[in-house]
């Protein structure tokens, strides 16, 4: 068995490629604390409020959990006939850390 490792850090993302006898393994690493740290300050009112005409912000979705929603669920955070369904999951108990208020979505 010979086993091949390969890993690109881009911007807080690690990608890291494993290649056991021909079969290839992807695996995305982030560490989502500094994202989910700043998601609660914003929703205890801890922020500078944006723009107004770009209204309110709900939430910070880091790329390693798009990368898994669209794995997982077939949801493209990033196309705008996906986004009822990105809502659905941010008012999703188990996804309330990736928004920045306590309000549902």
């Amino acid at each position: 068995m010979r086993l091949r490792h390969a890993e690109i850090v881009l911007g807080g993302l690690r990608q890291t490629y494993v290649d056991d006898d021909g079969n290839v393994t992807e695996q995305l690493i982030s560490d989502v604390t500094p994202v989910i740290d700043q998601n609660k300050r914003h929703a205890n009112g801890d922020h500078s409020p944006i723009a107004p005409w770009l209204g309110d912000k709900v939430a910070t979705i880091p790329l390693v959990i798009a990368e898994k929603w669209l794995n997982d669920h077939g949801i493209d955070v990033f196309q705008r006939e996906h986004w009822p369904r990105v809502r659905q999951l941010l008012n999703d108990p188990d996804w309330r850390y990736l928004r920045t208020t306590h309000k549902v979505i």
